[in-house]
């Protein structure tokens, strides 16, 4: 998943693989639509490091705990 996919690449692969990787491009999406969704479909979500793009974004603590508690 990422700002170029949208969740119709996760429903197509469900059942297929365990694991999605959400791009941070653009930091965290404001909100947690996709992050419940995929949850729901009983993904596992890895956050990709802004930095692995050569992005400086800061993605707080605060706002990965709200994130999670949330999904």
């Amino acid at each position: 998943m990422s700002y170029y996919e949208d969740l119709s690449t996760a429903k197509k692969l469900k059942n297929k693989i365990k694991w999605i990787w959400y791009d941070t491009f653009f930091g965290l999406p404001k909100n947690n639509y996709d992050f419940k969704i995929l949850k729901k479909m009983n993904y596992k979500i890895c956050l990709v490091c802004p930095m692995l793009h050569g992005l400086d974004l800061k993605i707080s603590h605060k706002r990965l705990s709200e994130l999670k508690k949330k999904t």
